[in-house]
């Protein structure tokens, strides 16, 4: 065999996890951001169920705030999420007479040491043209607060890392979908 064809074990390691390493760090790009919108209510209740009273599955949300551009865990960050019912209404304004305390579809969730977060809610409704979608607002000391907005696939027209990934199902309803949050140093 050619010498300099010849890879050592060593060589094959080193040049495998520079690659995987390469490869990471392309993948972690910043989250863009999106509209707060008019819904948008601060210091909500810490849960990780947004609506206590439904018994059904539910939608599973989850993901990871990392610093960018290292992509390294956020821990305790805090991450607020919100969004509207099946009908398109949002708790807790002036378009809903009352709202329903055990379902607000709205918390406060902090990420574990790991930068995971994770929330059970219901499928969001579709509004005034608006595609179904989950507001979050992100922030932890020494970085910049993070406003966006997860939408579910398929979607034309939206930045694809605004699209969540569907871990089990592909339609928009109970399932497991994963949504990352990458924010920037101050």
């Amino acid at each position: 065999m050619n010498a300099s064809l010849r890879l050592s074990r060593r060589g094959f390691l080193l040049g495998t996890l520079a690659w995987a390493a390469g490869s990471a760090a392309a993948q972690c790009r910043r989250t863009p951001t999106d509209a707060l919108g008019p819904y948008y209510l601060a210091a909500q209740p810490q849960q990780r169920d947004l609506c206590q009273r439904d018994t059904s599955p539910g939608m599973l949300v989850s993901g990871f705030v990392r610093r960018f551009p290292e992509c390294q865990p956020v821990p305790g960050a805090l991450v607020e999420v919100w969004h509207a019912d099946a009908r398109g209404a949002y708790s807790r304004t002036d378009t809903v007479v009352a709202s329903d305390l055990a379902c607000m579809l709205r918390a406060s969730v902090r990420a574990g040491d790991d930068g995971r977060y994770a929330f059970r809610t219901l499928a969001p409704g579709a509004y005034f043209r608006r595609a179904a979608h989950i507001h979050f607002r992100v922030s932890a000391p020494g970085f910049r607060t993070l406003v966006t907005q997860m939408y579910f696939p398929p979607q034309e027209g939206i930045d694809a890392r605004l699209l969540a990934r569907s871990l089990d199902t592909t339609a928009l309803g109970p399932g497991r979908f994963e949504f990352d949050l990458n924010i920037a140093p101050e």
